[in-house]
């Protein structure tokens, strides 16, 4: 009797090993059929529907009450992420006065870019390709303008962005980002469109390759150089002191009858009274953010391209969504980056030697986010549909 226990015994952790090994090779087809990658996808996707969900009811709420801004439309989604205490660090979210798109990071469509070519790895465009948007989405949609679109490039989430090949919409009444942003909201109603918004400096540097940190190297104007002013005398004019942290010093060459800078969005004028060379007031300290370059000069876009006719072709003349300040040592400037043939550069709104405010004299160029589930047909030659 004893032994028929023990050869039981032994049957049974027989049995109970080769059920472990059956289990642990059906896991393993399971992993490598797909299946529960499939299945966690499944489950990423669903979670990712309930966020967007929630993110848009915040969106909603902030346009009811009056948010008309991204910005203000942004802090209302950010609210409801506070409010709800909701990790999203997983995801990148975009807000636009459209709504609010998500993308798990890490995941793309896939579309990548290489240079000036994208590719999903079956089909091959080139930047600069003709691609046939139709922002009128079929007739439905009254735009100002009938433009044609070229591919621009790749963005972080792997979805394809196109250009406006013309100068769209009015020119600029002031240096002010938004109201760019806000005159390519037209073109953002065509098909598969999730996000619609001017051209900016960093869209054309990623296909030039320019470096800004290479600017203005050990000047006052070098990139990134931060710049502290102050008046010495309160007697116009002023030539205004400065130091600096990339270690200059000195008086700004232009004669200033004030001194006017932005802070928080506010043009300001320096209070300069009382000042002396034994008591010397500090008027601000700006950083120097803007640049300017000749595209011509940068090795890796050929002149003969599609993207550099694209960017600086004949009679291409517009502004850039960005902001910024130069810090030159006769006077610091402020106002809208801006391409004038093969040329980038900061087009003043005003000095800090007067307050002179000056209208932005080109036009404007709209980029559209085409969403994940675009199929392409076509060719780099005859131009690409979907």
């Amino acid at each position: 009797m004893q032994n028929k226990k023990a050869v039981s015994l032994i049957v049974l952790v027989i049995t109970i090993i080769v059920m472990i090994i059956l289990a642990g090779v059906i896991i393993l087809s399971l992993n490598n059929s797909g299946i529960i990658d499939k299945a966690q996808e499944a489950v990423d996707k669903t979670n990712e529907a309930q966020l967007k969900q929630i993110l848009q009811v915040g969106w909603a709420e902030a346009y009811a009450d009056g948010a008309r801004t991204e910005e203000d439309l942004k802090s209302g989604v950010d609210a409801v992420i506070e409010k709800n205490n909701l990790d999203v660090s997983d995801y990148d979210i975009v807000v636009t006065t459209r709504g609010v798109t998500i993308t798990r990071k890490g995941i793309t469509t896939g579309w990548r870019q290489e240079g000036l070519t994208v590719t999903n790895g079956t089909q091959v465009l080139t930047i600069g390709d003709i691609v046939n948007y139709d922002e009128t989405n079929g007739g439905t949609i009254k735009v100002p303008e009938d433009v044609t679109w070229q591919l621009l490039g790749v963005n972080e989430q792997g979805k394809l962005m196109l250009l406006s090949s013309e100068g769209i919409g009015t020119e600029v009444a002031e240096n002010d980002v938004r109201i760019l942003n806000e005159q390519c909201q037209v073109y953002g109603n065509g098909k598969s469109a999730i996000e619609i918004r001017s051209i900016t400096l960093d869209d054309v540097d990623k296909i030039t390759g320019y470096d800004k940190t290479t600017y203005g190297k050990g000047q006052l104007h070098e990139y990134g150089n931060s710049v502290t002013y102050s008046a010495t005398n309160d007697e116009t004019p002023i030539y205004p002191a400065y130091t600096s942290t990339n270690g200059l010093s000195g008086n700004l060459t232009d004669q200033h009858y004030g001194f006017y800078y932005y802070s928080g969005g506010t043009r300001c004028e320096a209070d300069l009274a009382g000042a002396t060379e034994d008591n010397p007031i500090l008027i601000t300290t700006l950083t120097s953010t803007g640049y300017e370059y000749d595209a011509a000069q940068i090795a890796t876009i050929d002149t003969s391209s599609k993207a550099y006719s694209m960017l600086f072709g004949t009679e291409k003349h517009y502004l850039l969504a960005s902001s910024n300040v130069i810090t030159f040592s006769s006077k610091a400037i402020w106002g809208l980056q801006y391409v004038s043939g093969s040329k980038v550069f900061c087009y003043p709104g005003y000095w800090s030697s007067e307050m002179f405010i000056a209208g932005a004299g080109g036009r404007i160029r709209a980029v559209v986010t085409l969403s994940s589930d675009v199929q392409l047909s076509g060719s780099s030659d005859t131009g690409w549909s979907y």
